[in-house]
């Protein structure tokens, strides 16, 4: 996809949302805009890629990224048999931390978990512990910018504890 192409289908991508909340008369939030609201509010510019995808979609998100104007410092997939994308909700959290074992997060500002079928967090906290580096999820972000929205107050989240953007989250994600 060349960038007008994505330029395009992000501006039409844009209107339909726009339409659509004057229609229902709500906020709606995509995962992708929670990921960016997340990055710009941490200062975030340079996130290393973990994705479920097959490599074309993961091509397409890079694109996608880069011109949303994140830098993409490395990115790596998962080892399961992505040909059919439902297979993501197959997969299991000891397979995502396997796959990040294969990323390198040196020069990244934060590691992204995209996919919000994927298993991340019960992974998030133990890669941030890991590698020093905050862990974003398209789910967590999704999260975050819908409480923001809504207005509600979060608990601060420690990085002593592999949290970002929401507190007390760790505890309650090792009880599923």
């Amino acid at each position: 996809m060349h960038g007008y192409e994505l330029y395009d289908w992000s501006t039409r991508r844009k209107k339909r949302i726009d339409a659509f909340q004057a229609r229902f008369g709500f906020p709606i939030i995509t995962s992708a805009q929670a990921i960016l609201m997340a990055c710009h509010f941490l200062g975030v510019e340079k996130v290393a890629l973990l994705a479920p995808y097959p490599q074309w979609m993961v091509d397409m998100s890079l694109t996608y990224w880069q011109q949303c104007g994140l830098l993409i410092t490395h990115s790596t997939r998962t080892t399961m048999d992505t040909t059919d994308t439902c297979a993501v909700y197959q997969m299991r959290a000891s397979m995502v931390m396997q796959a990040a074992d294969n990323l390198n997060t040196s020069d990244a500002d934060a590691i992204l978990i995209s996919g919000t079928g994927m298993p991340s967090l019960r992974v998030m906290s133990a890669l941030s512990l890991k590698t020093g580096k905050p862990v974003l999820s398209s789910n967590l972000c999704l999260a975050w910018a819908m409480l923001q929205e809504v207005g509600v107050q979060l608990h601060r989240a420690r990085s002593d504890r592999g949290e970002i953007l929401i507190g007390e989250w760790v505890e309650r994600a090792a009880l599923l």
